[in-house]
């Protein structure tokens, strides 16, 4: 599983997650990972990623709205859709 894929199954609940959260589910023990960088490369495959800013001044994201599905393969298919 990539990194993009793995920081999509943090958000996929669709609730807010701290980046540096996010970093530990992600690459646990890490001290420098492109968390930000991956979620960008999210943004730009048309994933619906919001960004706000904690009360300790680090980024938290989440996914607007996710479904997914299952391939052949077992690999997660992640579909986003904007909530209305």
């Amino acid at each position: 599983m990539t990194n993009c894929e793995m920081i999509l199954k943090v958000l996929k609940d669709g609730q807010w997650h701290h980046v540096l959260n996010i970093i530990q589910a992600v690459k646990p023990g890490a001290v420098n990972f492109a968390c930000r960088s991956r979620i960008s490369d999210l943004k730009k495959k048309g994933h619906s990623i919001e960004r706000r800013i904690a009360a300790d001044g680090q980024a938290e994201y989440r996914l607007k709205e996710t479904a997914y599905n299952i391939d052949d393969k077992g690999q997660y298919i992640f579909i986003c859709k904007e909530k209305t």
